[in-house]
């Protein structure tokens, strides 16, 4: 773990402090991966300790947690189980979780560059921008770009940060070896279709034929599920054909990711149009204007 001097001195729009950092728990081999004569109690402890450590990372991500006021209470449970603290500080980050960034970091995650620059913690910037690889800078870039920190994108632009390719990244670079992209189609009496195509054939498709001029597509709600390794998202898009256009499609992607250990990959993307007689259930509408 990288050691932090505790203080946040003034920047840009802050006056933060913090305390020191708590020790983390000892990060040695796995305590759930226990032999069959293990006593059942020390079995289920480790157990609930390998559950805990997957429920960090909802917790961190999770957007609900935050506006239900117990996110941090949760991350306090989890970590007091013994749920490894490291990787879900850029998790919380992800979702705008700052808060839960800054809380995993006191309780002894790793500081790292982007949640320092998130928060306006120039100093720890200064001293971990050297360390950075040009993927990683660009990445923080998107990152506060993402989250309106205008304060972050000025002190990043003269570090050199490439503003050509410092984007989020693309559909062939998050998908895995093999993924599919499976468009449907169909409803009520109407046959059911579907298009099964690797990530190559999709971006084919969808480069031909005439250009789209001012087409854009936006998520509008999402709910995820995760287990282990995978995690399955409901993402709930709204597109329009132009700037003009006041009647827009809605439909939901279907996400399937893998962690390979390093990162998350998608494995599969597989989306239906909202159509009259197929209206999209309120639960996955929690964030359309006007929705309940």
């Amino acid at each position: 773990m990288r050691s932090f001097d505790g203080k946040r001195n003034s920047g840009p729009g802050s006056s933060r402090k913090i305390r020191s950092a708590v020790a983390p728990c000892p990060r040695t081999s796995p305590r759930w991966l226990m032999p069959s004569s293990a006593s059942p109690s020390a079995r289920a402890r480790g157990i609930f300790r390998s559950s805990s450590i997957y429920a960090l990372t909802l917790v961190s991500w999770s957007w609900i947690a935050r506006q239900c006021g117990v996110q941090l209470d949760l991350i306090d449970v989890l970590v007091d189980a013994g749920a490894a603290l490291d990787g879900n500080q850029n998790n919380a980050l992800v979702n705008g979780n700052f808060a839960a960034a800054e809380h995993l970091v006191k309780r002894g995650a790793n500081l790292t560059f982007e949640v320092a620059l998130c928060l306006g913690w120039w100093n720890d910037i200064e001293r971990l921008l050297p360390s950075l690889s040009d993927k990683e800078k660009q990445f923080a870039f998107v990152l506060s770009a993402l989250h309106g920190k205008a304060d972050a994108l000025r002190w990043l632009i003269p570090t050199g940060v490439d503003l050509a390719t410092a984007r989020p990244t693309n559909t062939r670079e998050a998908s895995m070896p093999g993924a599919r992209l499976m468009p449907t189609a169909g409803s009520g009496s109407m046959t059911r279709i579907i298009r099964i195509q690797t990530v190559e054939e999709y971006i084919r498709q969808a480069s031909s034929g005439s250009p789209r001029h001012g087409f854009s597509e936006r998520e509008i709600a999402r709910t995820s599920e995760a287990f282990g390794n995978i995690v399955q998202a409901f993402s709930t898009y709204e597109t329009h054909r132009d700037s003009t256009d006041t009647h827009p499609i809605h439909g939901i992607n279907s996400i399937q990711l893998f962690n390979d250990g390093t990162r998350w990959w998608v494995v599969g993307v597989l989306w239906d149009a909202e159509l009259p007689d197929k209206p999209i259930p309120p639960e996955f509408l929690r964030r359309r204007p006007g929705s309940p």
